[in-house]
């Protein structure tokens, strides 16, 4: 190799590694202006979940299970409107039925239902928000959440709703992203911010994009700030069980893109404008899951 040559390569590697540096003060900055433009856009999501099981085996459970659930959810509109991982909100109504091995080795069948007792919206300054189910849909793994009465202007102030109405940016293997979330209320409901990169792309039967880490009802960026979609559970068929702990189901995280998301909460925006007992489902796939009053946190 001559001495040219050799040169040439030295000033190409020390070119890269001056770059990688700067590439990622660059994405990190930008990960910085996406939490700044849209960190009250992520709230905490508490549900009661009563779960009840029919069955042969419905007695492994100890009966009837209260459970509290803590998720993500991502604010949609200024009204407080709010999207979720329906399987996360309720997990035994998503599995529905379940083979389960009895103790003689049989297969048996269980059938497995969650009813939600209480839901609340968690906004980022500790306020909780009575809210009700008005659209969920088990194919997409969505459901919309609002609150019960119209937001004051303290509580309307704590939220930055994310923009459905604009098309999600083309993603490619590699791209860098960036997703938000937030820590469960033991840690304050500290907001979470993630740099990650998109490991698969899914076109059928519809397009997902597969990250390294993903936190279900959480929003998804490209780094020019545009909502690429929200993190979605595909549940696994056949993966759904009944651990020591209960109910589990087993699938993949994914980011479902802003289009499909947004023609849920096209649905969800006409329920909201319905008397909570004439809510009825719109479409095969989408329906309503209205829960009982609850009252204001004090």
């Amino acid at each position: 190799m001559s001495k040219r040559m050799s040169s040439a390569v030295v000033y190409a590697a020390l070119a890269t590694a001056w770059a990688g540096p700067a590439a990622a003060d660059e994405a990190a900055n930008q990960a910085g202006k996406i939490m700044r433009d849209y960190g009250k856009a992520v709230v905490k999501v508490e549900a009661v979940l009563t779960v009840s099981a029919e069955g042969a085996l419905a007695a492994r459970l100890g009966g009837n299970q209260e459970q509290k659930v803590q998720i993500v959810g991502t604010v949609v509109e200024p009204s407080g409107l709010t999207v979720v991982s329906y399987i996360n909100l309720n997990p035994a109504s998503a599995l529905g039925n379940v083979k389960v091995r009895g103790p003689d080795g049989q297969e048996m069948t269980m059938s497995l239902k969650g009813d939600l007792t209480e839901v609340k919206i968690c906004l980022p300054d500790g306020t909780e928000i009575p809210a009700r189910v008005v659209l969920k849909d088990e194919d997409l793994d969505l459901a919309f959440i609002m609150p019960k009465d119209k937001l004051d202007k303290q509580a309307a102030e704590q939220i930055q709703a994310v923009d459905l109405a604009k098309p999600a940016p083309k993603a490619q293997r590699l791209d860098q992203v960036v997703r938000l979330g937030r820590l469960g209320k033991d840690m304050n409901r500290e907001l979470v911010i993630e740099l990650d990169r998109i490991s698969a792309i899914i076109t059928k039967p519809r397009m997902l994009y597969i990250l390294g880490g993903a936190q279900p009802g959480a929003p998804v960026f490209a780094l020019d700030g545009e909502l690429l979609g929200i993190i979605v559970f595909r549940k696994k068929a056949g993966g759904e069980g009944i651990g020591r702990g209960g109910p589990n189901i087993g699938g993949t995280p994914a980011v479902l893109p802003t289009a499909d998301v947004k023609k849920i909460a096209d649905q969800a925006r006409e329920e909201m404008t319905k008397a909570p007992a004439a809510t009825q489902p719109t479409t095969k796939e989408a329906q309503t899951e209205e829960a009982p009053a609850t009252k204001p946190a004090k």
